[in-house]
């Protein structure tokens, strides 16, 4: 553990929005909720040197995005905290709130993993929504701590990170469009099981056939899932038009998006202070690269392709006669009609790197 250090410097940043769950009554806290002064866990840097932007490489795809602007970010980060004495899951929340400096009519949204009688616990999961940087989820720690000492270092059980593609002229008719094109083009499907949904609570449907067909129910508020609930990798694609809340954002803030949730085996760290130094671009090389249709393709092949939501991006399986046409090879490949997207790759590029950037 580390020798108690001086939070006088500690940077401010602004309380991001956080995951809201119903007010309960608060319960009877153990001594668990007398704070002390000193924190005991290595979280990492909170302000390391900034690394400069890097200028956008030359693209020679045909495709031209400028009708479109880029960004990446974390959407939520998960965390799981074990402390020395047992305490209810009101104590914690009212902990987190009053560090996030919310109104009353706001919870974070806390759950005990090992309630006990009288619902005490000990390890703790919570999310927090749209951190903006590492030196605030580190903050928000090392407040918990001083307030409820830790029994073991604090866990990142999952995190989410997503890109989002912004209309410059606010069309949210291009948003669908793109986040189709997420969709057919991009090189990693994380699972066979894709489908679309109104909201969380609805039943999922079968993805259309017709390009179109899906295009418009993206445009009228249908998703993108792809993955089980429980596996370690998800994806979610769809227009983004609301806030974390569920408040309708301005046209301008109107984003197609594409999610990448990762947990358990698949996160890139398991140290709590490696998240310190994330490197975004490095972490999801393979979950946002795409391709596009070979230019010179025979228009029939052309036309059945782009009028139908076939995945024609992934990099997956494909069994073929060797060139010497003595066996049979199932090594993994792009399809045949497809190359990389140069631009659309570089824009993603750009966007973890600068998401990066931000974070450290």
């Amino acid at each position: 553990m580390t020798a108690d250090r001086d939070f006088s410097s500690d940077t401010e940043t602004a309380s991001p929005i956080v995951e809201q769950a119903p007010r309960k009554s608060a319960g009877i806290s153990t001594n668990a909720s007398r704070p002390h002064d000193t924190v005991s866990f290595d979280y990492g840097r909170e302000n390391p040197p900034q690394a400069s932007a890097t200028n956008p490489t030359e693209s020679t795809c045909a495709i031209n995005y400028n009708h479109l602007r880029f960004r990446a970010e974390v959407d939520w980060i998960e965390i799981e905290i074990k402390t020395i004495s047992r305490t209810n899951f009101p104590t914690v929340q009212r902990a987190l709130n009053s560090a996030l400096q919310l109104p009353d009519s706001r919870n974070v949204f806390v759950k005990a993993l090992d309630e006990g009688p009288g619902k005490a616990a000990s390890v703790f999961r919570f999310r927090l929504q749209d951190p903006n940087s590492w030196s605030f989820v580190a903050s928000m720690l090392k407040q918990l701590e001083r307030r409820f000492p830790f029994a073991s270092e604090p866990k990142i059980t999952a995190i989410e990170i997503a890109f989002d593609a912004y209309s410059r002229t606010e069309s949210k008719m291009e948003l669908a469009d793109q986040a189709a094109r997420f969709f057919k083009f991009c090189t990693l499907i994380v699972s066979k099981n894709c489908r679309i949904y109104r909201d969380f609570g609805g039943s999922p449907d079968s993805i259309p056939f017709q390009r179109a067909s899906l295009v418009r129910h993206l445009w009228d508020g249908w998703q993108i899932g792809i993955g089980n609930k429980h596996d370690d990798r998800l994806q979610h694609i769809y227009v983004k038009t609301t806030d974390g809340n569920g408040a309708p954002l301005p046209s301008a803030k109107h984003r197609a998006r594409i999610e990448i949730t990762l947990r358990g085996a698949a996160l890139p760290y398991q140290g709590i202070s490696e998240w310190a130094g994330a490197d975004f671009e490095k972490d999801l090389r393979m979950s946002a690269k795409f391709r596009m249709l070979k230019p010179k393709l025979n228009r029939f092949t052309r036309a059945a392709i782009e009028k139908t939501t076939f995945q024609v991006g992934e990099r997956k399986r494909r069994w073929r006669v060797t060139k010497d046409r003595t066996a049979v090879s199932g090594e993994r490949l792009h399809s045949a009609t497809t190359i990389a997207d140069r631009h659309l790759n570089e824009k993603a590029r750009d966007a973890f790197r600068e998401l990066s950037r931000r974070w450290r």
